[in-house]
């Protein structure tokens, strides 16, 4: 369902108003809550505004979000909670369109991320990161190849470095090379979480 929906209104407020009654009288089981500015209006996370006749976007965080990232120490492989970094920092860049409210909101993010048990150099690289991809997002190809598919374990953090130095043996016969073209990589599936061993997906009659 869509349930939020962001618009300019270019008539007067009379019919605004004629606009919003026929609406909530067109379904007695719909009612449509209306926030409406002429300065600013959030919308889902974007503040909208206009200043000096044009439009300008800002982050919009509610007042009871409370910025609860995962925990560094949660047990996940490292290249996810990297990407969580790396992923909000691209966010920002595409919701605020002053550099001024970009960097406010960075210098930000780092203290959340501080907090949240994140080391100050994996905070920094992957922002850097994200930096050098400004204004250039395209589309990511996905991974071709052949995956090895395990369940993750902190202890299996090396494992794709393993592959990787071992991957010429898979080239020694000609049918097996065939097989793994592109090389193959190491996908993780998730544990069982404590979630997992309380409660049961399947509903018994």
């Amino acid at each position: 369902y869509i349930d939020d929906v962001f618009f300019i209104w270019l008539g007067t407020d009379t019919q605004f108003k004629t606009f919003k009654k026929s609406l909530n009288n067109f379904n007695p089981n719909l009612k449509y809550a209306f926030e409406k500015s002429r300065e600013k209006v959030n919308f889902l996370d974007v503040t909208v505004k206009v200043e000096s006749d044009n439009i300008v976007t800002d982050l919009f965080c509610k007042s009871v979000d409370s910025h609860q990232y995962l925990h560094y120490d949660s047990r996940h492989p490292k290249h996810v909670k990297s990407s969580i970094i790396h992923s909000q920092t691209l966010r920002l860049q595409r919701i605020c369109s002053e550099e001024k409210d970009f960097i406010k909101h960075l210098d930000q993010l780092r203290v959340w991320f501080k907090a949240r048990g994140y080391p100050g150099d994996l905070i920094e690289s992957q922002i850097q990161k994200a930096l050098r991809k400004r204004n250039s997002f395209g589309s990511k190809k996905s991974e071709s190849g052949v995956p090895l598919v395990v369940t993750y374990n902190p202890k299996l953090d090396r494992l794709g470095n393993i592959l990787f130095r071992h991957r010429h043996v898979l080239s020694l016969n000609d049918e097996v090379q065939k097989v793994f073209t592109p090389a193959p990589f190491v996908s993780f599936r998730s544990s069982r979480t404590l979630k997992s061993h309380l409660v049961r997906s399947k509903v018994y009659p």
